[in-house]
């Protein structure tokens, strides 16, 4: 849908100047033809009722998948989804006024009715290409649906949810918890910053040593927030790498678990290969590699 208005419209005398112009949103459109026959297990959809929901279903899918890529490609932006709308042909659409909208779907990860609108992921011509190029690699990895079973679902389920939660120990506990679902998977008692600095940096990075700090840094704010019960706040993250306002501080923690999603999808041969594979053979070899303390451990 898009609404518009007059450029420097002002609508009450008490309320604030809307400059309102053209808002054009990413929109997927299923049309489906429907068949006044019953269906059953064998002929599933034709009935005529539930074909179009079915519909919804399959585009809430859609859509859950791309929003999921677009928020692994800008994870400092917000990249949400608005409602879908079941239309129907009425003497609406004959008249040509509007199609008329039978049913309202909420396809959001658990939010209904919430509206953000704080930095929107917007696309630059230039970086089209760039972001085709993303939609293939990462793409069939970011399935959200029920039938999906690939490597990284867990981890990006977690992922998904630090943009949902209303409370930022919340938003913490979900990055750390999508850290340890990919970076510990099959090795739980390995050093989650080790992985993470080797994941993320390439061998001889002077950054590698700060990644690593910041990583542990993020387990212990964890640790407080879940043993000692504070909350994020800026005299918290004073003490440890990163930035000390908190939501500033997420949306590095976010950035940072969208680049270990991404870094694994770039080591993985497929959706259903082995996350468990790779901690066990490339970064422990890497980690290895190292001169780190030897009682160094979580």
């Amino acid at each position: 849908m898009q609404t518009h208005g007059t450029p420097g419209m002002i609508t009450k005398r008490d309320q604030t100047q809307k400059r309102l112009g053209w808002a054009t949103k990413l929109e997927t459109e299923l049309e489906v033809t429907n068949r006044p026959t019953k269906h059953d297990s064998n002929a599933v959809g034709l009935d005529q009722s539930w074909t179009a929901n079915y519909a919804l279903e399959i585009a809430g899918d859609i859509a859950k998948q791309f929003v999921t890529a677009l928020r692994l490609w800008e994870p400092r932006k917000y990249a949400g989804l608005g409602p879908g709308y079941l239309l129907r042909d009425s003497w609406k659409t004959y008249r040509g006024i509007s199609g008329d909208v039978e049913r309202v779907l909420q396809p959001e990860f658990g939010q209904r009715g919430r509206t953000f609108h704080r930095s929107p992921v917007t696309l630059e011509e230039a970086d089209e290409g760039a972001l085709r190029n993303h939609w293939t690699d990462v793409g069939p990895y970011c399935r959200q649906d029920r039938q999906a079973e690939t490597a990284v679902k867990q981890c990006l389920s977690r992922f998904n949810r630090m943009y949902e939660r209303s409370a930022r120990e919340d938003r913490l506990l979900d990055a750390y918890l999508g850290f340890e679902t990919t970076l510990l998977r099959g090795d739980p008692g390995s050093v989650l910053s080790k992985r993470a600095a080797v994941l993320l940096t390439d061998p001889g990075d002077v950054d590698i040593g700060e990644t690593r700090a910041f990583f542990d840094g993020v387990r212990q704010v964890r640790n407080q927030v879940v043993h000692n019960d504070v909350t994020l706040s800026e005299s918290l993250l004073a003490d440890h790498p990163g930035p000390n306002e908190p939501q500033e501080y997420l949306q590095t923690i976010r950035e940072a678990l969208a680049r270990t999603v991404v870094a694994y999808i770039g080591l993985l041969d497929g959706p259903s290969n082995s996350i468990q594979t790779i901690n066990q053979t490339i970064l422990s070899r890497r980690v290895d590699e190292l001169s780190w303390g030897e009682n160094d451990t979580e």
